[in-house]
């Protein structure tokens, strides 16, 4: 039989970003079969447990805090697996989303919208320096498209995490002096949920005047929001998964892995937070509007051309000037963002995925995805349900 490891899971599970880990964990110990767990959810404020200092145990999978935590798991000389809350990290192997794709895809997504105008709500510089890295990630992302961005708070601010209300009030204003239709990154969803809530408390509206996007995609803050918020999953799931199996490396066969590794999100899922075309141009609106609802309908460039009254010419001269894509580019991107949507969230078939997209064979489909994606759908599934 083979001799279990006992392994120590110290995960705050209070975050969508904690669930996430702790699922790809329990996935891989599934798979495995060969560990015993001692799991205590930790938040970042707490000390680290007593039972750490002496528990018999033979590896740790933590998001470590704090340098009282790390001092103990170092004296001990035990693997470690370290998922971060900054950027830092203090000095075991690291495993971290990537920032620069997730602002990438935020930023794309409302670009792709047609909003020039642009905010970002994180905290305070120096609070968290993984969330420092995505607003300047963001406005870079902005700044190569030709657009600037407007921050909140700004870095001379007073910040009380204590006083919710006038940091609640602050939003508020700063969303105000914002050109609309405006689009707003949130650090991560219950920042995202805050900006929301500052928008119900002077009437802005949300997607219409103001967009918002958060990230890491807790479900149930994206969903408890009003409206529900749309944000990227940052794969948290094939995180855990990872650093599990990497664990068990170092457990069993010594291996050290590298310093620090990326992962890239899973995708961004697209809720009523979003859901805008802001064009001022209103036969492209139009267009776009027909592209966004009818694309999974096989239709073509004609069946636009019915719905609005321009020459074809002019349509694509608009469309390519405005997003950069031809309709018939953006016919087939908005499918394939319908794809992903089901190869995420349901249990159909790739024949039943082509069928309900507009695609007349799975084959096509698949080999048009990998060459879009530089992965099969298959491969897109599994690794956005790790």
């Amino acid at each position: 039989m083979q001799e279990q490891s006992r392994v120590a899971i110290l995960i705050d599970t209070s975050s969508g970003h904690g669930r996430g880990l702790l699922n790809g964990m329990i996935r891989f110990q599934r798979e495995i079969g060969s560990w015993s767990v001692i799991f205590r959810s930790h938040k970042p404020d707490q000390p680290a447990p007593a039972w750490l200092q002496k528990a018999d145990i033979d590896g740790v999978l933590a998001r470590i805090p704090h340098k009282q935590m790390a001092d103990i798991l170092r004296k001990r000389r035990l693997p470690v697996i370290d998922m971060p809350y900054t950027r830092e990290g203090f000095g075991f192997p690291c495993l971290f989303t990537d920032n620069q794709k997730i602002t990438e895809l935020a930023a794309q997504h409302l670009l792709d919208r047609g909003i020039r105008h642009f905010g970002f709500c994180g905290w305070p510089r120096g609070l968290n320096s993984r969330m420092d890295e995505r607003c300047d990630l963001f406005v870079q992302t902005l700044a190569d498209a030709g657009c600037t961005c407007s921050l909140f708070p700004q870095q001379n601010d007073r910040w009380n995490a204590s006083h919710w209300e006038n940091d609640q009030q602050g939003i508020a204003e700063w969303l105000m002096t914002l050109p609309k239709p405006a689009g707003v990154m949130a650090c991560y969803d219950d920042r995202g949920q805050h900006v929301l809530e500052a928008c119900q408390i002077v009437g802005l509206k949300v997607p219409d005047e103001v967009a918002v996007i958060g990230s890491d995609n807790d479900d149930l803050i994206c969903k408890l929001s009003s409206p529900p918020l749309t944000s990227i999953d940052a794969g948290f799931e094939r995180i855990g998964y990872e650093a599990a199996s990497l664990l068990e490396q170092m457990m069993k066969q010594g291996e050290q892995p590298e310093p620090v590794q990326l992962f890239p999100p899973a995708r961004l899922v697209q809720r009523q937070s979003t859901n805008i075309v802001a064009v001022e141009d209103q036969d492209l609106a139009a267009a776009l509007r027909f592209i966004r609802d009818h694309a999974s309908q096989r239709i073509t460039v004609e069946d636009i051309l019915a719905e609005v009254p321009i020459s074809r010419s002019s349509l694509e001269r608009r469309m390519k000037k405005f997003i950069g894509r031809t309709p018939k580019e953006e016919i087939l991107r908005v499918q394939l963002e319908r794809v992903q949507q089901l190869l995420a969230e349901t249990q159909l078939s790739l024949t039943e995925i082509a069928f309900k997209t507009g695609f007349d064979h799975p084959h096509y489909l698949a080999a048009l995805f990998k060459r879009k994606f530089q992965q099969t759908p298959g491969s897109f599934r599994r690794a956005v349900r790790k």
